[in-house]
């Protein structure tokens, strides 16, 4: 049985609380098309290089089988149009995997989730998939699929439009945002009976500080994991570790820490035993991590450790870490030890407007309230103040704008990059004015942030 615990910032917690009461569990069984002459279309996007697209299959009558499509974020949908007057014929059964996205969550949540009728019924076919552009299953991607027991001989892009003598179209057994069929312990067990591993260590934090896209946009983890150090964690960067290696932690590891994102993702290869500690870096409330747990059945506690001042995707940043009350507490729960170093924010807080700019380039709301949400909007959530609940958590900053930038790891990357751009000047210039926007715009109440020139 799952058992959540909650150490959540009040600003959005009757959100987590109803979201984690929701039964995410389809107890129906999965359906899977068996279509003579089989007509695919390859992934076209749209907007061209964009992740979301068309594609998929047809059946001979150019009828589109629902099923192939990729709904989740309309990754993958439907078409406008097709012609199947010019296209190869290949007269053979094959096995459709769907649409592949080169990141690893989307890998194990939109892509495995198809490997259920493998998993039970597999018996050497091809198996197809559509791709973006050159992103083809390479690598881990791969290394994970021969695990599974697929030769790489075996797994094929479309690459241009194709008709088969028969493909095999299974329903996802993970459908975002709030499904998940049991079909899908499926695909975890046969993984993790063939990966054939466990873990050595009984505590493992999993850092993202060696991934090189959050060394450029994630501020503070250094304090999340020295806590976690301190207290006996084993340190690990997952995607330093071998493919069998990582299932084996997650499915062996009696306890597992790590950021919210694409990490905690991989407890879909746990199981009842395993106590997960997420530790939120933004409001988001993932509901598909909430789906993995439920199917699993893992211990799992939530931990707010951010400042989030400023609406950002959960894919792009900027994130700020920090040792708040929410940690404190759990600590305090938990008989932790909690070593607190003073922090002078000033610096973060100028690498996190500057990042924030150089990523988004449309303009925050007026009229002094910056708001966001837990959900995507179409899910019905409430909107917020995010910037005055989590200013007011900073306490008195004072920024000088004269500083120089250029503490800290994240921040020489950043600071080599707009040197290159002959742009360590404009760079000031630019945070000065972003200061001095917010100024003007926000209702800062009795708090300030001072720009001196």
């Amino acid at each position: 049985m799952v058992l959540n615990q909650l150490y959540i910032d009040n600003i959005f917690c009757e959100d987590y609380i109803s979201c984690l009461n929701k039964n995410y569990i389809c107890e129906d069984k999965l359906s899977v098309s068996c279509v003579d002459n089989c007509f695919v279309v390859p992934f076209q996007s749209t907007p061209t290089g964009s992740p979301y697209g068309n594609g998929g299959c047809y059946d001979d009558q150019l009828n589109y089988v629902k099923s192939s499509g990729t709904y989740a974020e309309n990754l993958l949908v439907e078409p406008e149009s097709v012609n199947d007057a010019e296209c190869d014929y290949v007269d053979e059964t094959v096995i459709y995997a769907g649409y592949f996205i080169k990141h690893w969550g989307h890998f194990i949540v939109d892509f495995l989730p198809r490997m259920w009728w493998p998993a039970l019924h597999y018996n050497g076919e091809k198996i197809i998939y559509l791709k973006n552009g050159d992103a083809a299953i390479d690598g881990n991607f791969m290394e994970m699929l021969k695990i599974f027991g697929i030769d790489p001989d075996k797994i094929k892009a479309i690459e241009k439009s194709t008709k088969f003598k028969k493909v095999i179209i299974p329903e996802l057994a993970l459908q975002r945002p709030d499904k998940i069929y049991r079909e899908a312990l499926l695909v975890r067990d046969r993984i993790v009976k063939n990966a054939a591993q466990c873990c050595k260590y009984d505590k493992v934090y999993l850092t993202r500080r060696s991934f090189p896209k959050a060394i450029d946009s994630e501020f503070g983890e250094e304090q999340v994991e020295e806590f976690f150090r301190d207290n006996g964690f084993k340190v690990l960067s997952p995607e330093l570790l071998p493919v069998a290696e990582q299932v084996a932690l997650f499915s062996s590891c009696p306890k597992i820490a790590c950021l919210s994102g694409t990490i905690p993702h991989n407890i879909f290869f746990g199981n009842s035993d395993t106590e997960l500690i997420i530790v939120n870096k933004l409001t988001r409330i993932n509901t598909t991590q909430l789906m993995l747990n439920q199917l699993c059945g893992a211990n799992v506690t939530f931990i707010d450790a951010f400042i989030q001042l400023l609406p950002v995707s959960p894919g792009a940043g900027p994130f700020w870490m920090l040792i708040n009350d929410n940690m404190r507490k759990y600590a305090q729960d938990h008989a932790m030890v909690l070593a607190e170093k003073p922090i002078d924010y000033t610096d973060i807080l100028i690498r996190y407007f500057l990042v924030y700019n150089r990523i988004y380039t449309y303009p925050l709301e007026k009229g002094g309230v910056i708001m966001g949400s837990p959900l995507p909007l179409d899910e019905g959530a409430e909107r917020k103040d995010i910037f005055s609940y989590y200013r007011n958590k900073l306490g008195n900053i004072n920024i000088d704008a004269s500083v120089r930038v250029d503490s800290g790891e994240n921040t020489k990357k950043l600071e080599r990059r707009l040197k290159k751009e002959n742009a360590i000047k404009k760079c000031r210039r630019k945070c000065k004015d972003i200061l001095r926007s917010l100024k003007r715009r926000l209702i800062l109440k009795k708090e300030q942030l001072c720009v001196e020139a």
